[in-house]
């Protein structure tokens, strides 16, 4: 159900185990007989070890500061990457050159080609 939530309140002192597993792949509907049943298709993972979460009996508590933390911040790297460069060139540069080359060569052998083709033809127009 795209846009809704779903949300849990569990008192303060609980305990909650919870097991994960990974799925990768799509989900589609299949029409059948009038109705459209949605499935899965891709790969499926084996559940995880059982984990606890142990809610503190009091919210106001700072956090103990030796314990891991649930949710750890991910921190994106964000240097910058060094161009791709080819032959001293960058990639766009090195690339538009190739196919201004393919486009060059191709013209040429249709000169060629079209040159050729004249001159036969004139020979075979004065005998």
């Amino acid at each position: 159900m795209r846009g809704s939530s779903l949300y849990f309140v569990f008192p303060p002192g609980a305990e909650i185990d919870f097991q994960v597993r990974a799925m990768v792949g799509y989900v589609h509907r299949v029409v059948e007989g009038g109705m459209a049943p949605w499935y899965f298709t891709g790969e499926v993972s084996e559940w995880s070890s059982t984990q606890t979460v142990a809610i503190p009996k009091n919210n106001n508590e700072a956090p103990n500061q030796n314990k891991p933390t649930l949710n750890p911040t991910y921190t994106p790297d964000c240097t910058p990457q060094p161009d791709l460069t080819v032959a001293g060139f960058s990639l766009f540069e090195f690339s538009l050159g190739i196919v201004i080359g393919v486009v060059i060569a191709g013209l040429a052998v249709a000169l060629v080609y079209e040159k050729r083709k004249t001159a036969r033809y004139k020979r075979s127009t004065q005998t």
